[in-house]
């Protein structure tokens, strides 16, 4: 398998290890081969777009920083459908890595999308994409994750999403729009596609998180 076509997956759980995994996480058990074939679809797109089409990525730059990139010609549809596709996934498995993702009555509405190939109906879920600009954010990621209230994202109901190549997904299941200053990222129908640029891993949340478990493990 071509490094393209997979993310590196580490669990932030003590214990658990590294493991490669198909980009949209896969789960053996969880539905039919006829099903993942149509899951394929999507994966094969975000994987395209996002990773092996990474040279037309236009870089965002303000006072000579990096802040982001565009991507210009972007199929909103099968971004999203791949979206779904993660939440469902990791909604309906019972791995570890996804036991913080209740979806609720979300889940019948994201299962008929999948099935009729069709984002109508699920209008309250939207996403802004970010992603480590460093070599340590793109070889390591934590678990999925619900914002907490009051957050960032104030009481939106919201899942975080790190992917592996340093990408990390905010998802919004909420039919309520986004705050005022996140809207302008938020990924919608016929523009282009724009990609936040974090700090650096070991400047981040992430990184203090990351090196609690690992002085952890090494007790």
């Amino acid at each position: 398998m071509d490094r393209s076509d997979y993310m590196e997956m580490k669990s932030n759980i003590k214990g658990s290890y590294t493991q490669k995994v198909q980009i949209g996480w896969y789960d053996d058990g969880l539905v039919c081969s006829e099903c993942e074939k149509l899951f394929g679809t999507y994966d094969k797109y975000a994987s395209e777009l996002l990773l092996q089409n990474e040279q037309n990525h236009l870089k965002l730059t303000h006072e000579d920083k990096l802040i982001g990139w565009r991507i210009e010609d972007v199929n909103f549809q099968k971004l999203k459908m791949f979206f779904l596709t993660i939440l469902w996934r990791a909604g309906a498995s019972d791995k570890f890595q996804f036991s913080k993702i209740q979806l609720g009555i979300w889940n019948k509405r994201i299962e008929k999308c999948i099935r009729d190939g069709s984002t109508e109906g699920v209008e309250g879920i939207s996403f802004i994409i970010a992603r480590f600009p460093d070599e340590n954010g793109k070889s390591s990621i934590l678990n999925p994750h619900k914002e907490p209230k009051g957050g960032i994202f104030s009481s939106l109901n919201m899942y975080r999403f790190y992917l592996g190549a340093g990408f990390i997904i905010y998802i919004k299941i909420d039919n309520r729009p986004f705050p005022e200053q996140y809207s302008c990222l938020a990924s919608s129908e016929g523009g282009p596609l724009v990609i936040l640029c974090r700090q650096e891993l070991l400047e981040s949340a992430e990184g203090a998180l990351m090196k609690k478990i690992l002085l952890a493990c090494q007790r």
